[in-house]
């Protein structure tokens, strides 16, 4: 009986561009319709998918087995994103800067990616670029045999100061290749239901911690409030502050995030004139798994946070000099009942009345067998809920706390 062999599997090689590929990842993290970045572990699964769809193959039977990086780099470069391209598997080959800036990159590339097509390490290459001097390289691969795919794009946008700004693959480039897909069409693939490779967009490092702004240079939180129908939500980041959300930030054109799915967005915490909240931008759910569940999920927690601001406010008034209703201005006198009212909400009694809270919680937070140590009920018990009925009105307030 003759032994049929097993079919091998279709070995892709990829190779960035590092300083296109730099530019490429700017566009599309703050000027796409996305506002995402492009992460190296969804482009490789991006580029096997889209060959199986080319080549009628079964995606589990084409695997990346080159990945390289190159670019110029400085005498202090990032160890940060070194760490990166190790996890990912990618060799990272280095040129230096001199003083005419980054020479001999685009040489190193093609000698990298020329190299490895000799000695038989891959069957298609994928050149992340857009520069029209790899037509050479291109050409030498096609004569051995290698077929050539080159993400396509070209794309006009503003930048920060208002400089029109281009990302694109020359033509020349693009019309050489034997596949040229367009970065967008591929994305809006891989965003699609049913698509079960990896995300092609960044996600949260596994193990990211919680602070300001993460490792991966986004900032990390979980909708606290996004009402059925609503074109807008709240987010809770990882240091208690809210951010407000509009439908049109999210990412992959999606209508609304449900309560408590994990995010990681970018944006500034400063609060536009007339606005409550600062705006969250480029909003992109993250998996539970990589990202523990925000304070905000916890009646006690949020209750702390509401006591937090209301002392840090009382404690501004304080140091602004003695409490008083206005009276010795020269503004219109105050009706007695209302100067009275005012006199009483010094802040010192608001501080008083934070403590005197703060004790409540301490008396009623939840023992290890999840009852209230005080009340004869589970925790929350009713006086915790009662206490944070005071702040219905707060976007991070879960309807489901009412008392």
């Amino acid at each position: 009986m003759n032994h049929v062999p097993e079919p091998q599997p279709t070995r892709l090689g990829v190779f960035y561009d590092g300083g296109w590929f730099h530019h490429l990842g700017q566009y599309f993290g703050r000027h796409s319709r996305w506002k995402a970045r492009p992460s190296f572990a969804g482009i490789h699964d991006l580029m096997r998918w889209y060959v199986s769809r080319v080549a009628d193959q079964d995606v589990h039977d084409i695997v990346v087995t080159e990945k390289h990086y190159v670019r110029g780099r400085g005498s202090d470069p990032s160890t940060t994103f070194d760490a990166v391209l190790e996890r990912e598997g990618i060799h990272r080959h280095d040129v230096r800067y001199n003083r005419h800036g980054e020479k001999g990159a685009d040489v190193l590339l093609a000698l990298e990616a020329f190299h490895r097509a000799i000695e038989g390490a891959y069957d298609i290459a994928v050149l992340i670029t857009g520069d029209a001097d790899f037509v050479p390289l291109v050409e030498r691969l096609q004569r051995l045999g290698v077929r050539v795919i080159v993400p396509d794009i070209v794309a006009t946008y503003l930048d920060e100061d208002g400089s029109k700004r281009e990302v694109g693959c020359a033509r020349a480039l693009a019309q050489t290749v034997d596949h040229a897909p367009a970065w967008e069409k591929l994305f809006e693939e891989a965003l699609q239901p049913g698509y079960e490779l990896t995300y092609p967009f960044l996600w949260l490092d596994a193990q990211f911690e919680a602070g300001e702004i993460g490792p991966d240079g986004y900032r990390h939180g979980s909708i606290s409030r996004w009402d059925e129908g609503s074109p807008y939500g709240f987010i809770t980041d990882t240091v208690g502050r809210s951010w407000f959300v509009s439908r049109d930030q999210l990412v992959g054109q999606r209508e609304s995030l449900p309560l408590h799915q994990p995010v990681a967005f970018l944006g500034d915490p400063v609060t536009p004139e007339g606005k409550s909240h600062p705006p969250a931008l480029g909003v992109r759910p993250v998996p539970h798994t990589m990202f523990a569940t925000p304070p905000m999920d916890d009646l006690i927690e949020f209750l702390r946070a509401r006591m937090s601001e209301d002392e840090l406010v009382a404690k501004q008034c304080a140091a602004d000099g003695p409490w008083t209703t206005g009276a010795e201005s020269d503004r219109p006198p105050l009706d007695d009942k209302v100067a009275a009212y005012l006199s009483r909400l010094s802040p010192a009694r608001a501080l008083a009345d934070i403590e005197a809270k703060r004790e409540i919680l301490r008396l009623h937070e939840g023992g290890d067998d999840g009852r209230c140590p005080t009340c004869p009920e589970e925790s929350p018990c009713t006086t915790l809920r009662l206490l944070a009925e005071v702040y219905l009105d707060h976007p991070d307030y879960r309807t489901e706390w009412r008392p």
